[in-house]
């Protein structure tokens, strides 16, 4: 499988993928009445579709290639929230190509057992700012 994240600078791989998940809504919010049927409850539309991955692997390296790593993650995560910035281009072979996406979340878990293994986690939503 392939998965890569490009951005301003770069392409990244993303390396040693363990866990590929997606989830997506269409945005109806089911309003069921007690003592009633599931057949009854009222769908509201409260907002549109979305579509967001989480992407789980382990990045080996030195300290030097972890650090670098997890500076790359940060600045996705923190460029994901400026509306001075352009989107991500996300690409994974059981998603698709060249999906626009920004970074919402990340984190890590380094252990002193093994210096030079870190599972990481990457969060991203589809989407765009207007």
């Amino acid at each position: 499988m392939v998965y890569s994240i490009q951005d301003d600078v770069d392409t990244t791989t993303l390396p040693n993928i363990q866990s590929d998940g997606s989830s997506g809504s269409n945005g109806l919010v089911p309003l069921t009445l007690p003592e009633s049927d599931p057949s009854t409850a009222l769908l509201i539309p409260t907002t549109g579709a979305s579509e967001s991955f989480t992407i789980s692997g382990i990045k080996t390296g030195n300290e030097a290639a972890l650090s670098t790593f997890i500076a790359k993650i940060k600045k996705w995560v923190a460029d994901g929230a400026k509306l001075s910035k352009s989107n991500l281009t996300y690409v994974s072979t059981l998603d698709g190509t060249s999906l626009s996406v920004r970074a919402i979340n990340w984190s890590k878990d380094w252990a002193a057992g093994k210096p030079n293994k870190m599972p990481y986690t990457i969060d991203l939503v589809r989407g765009t700012f207007y």
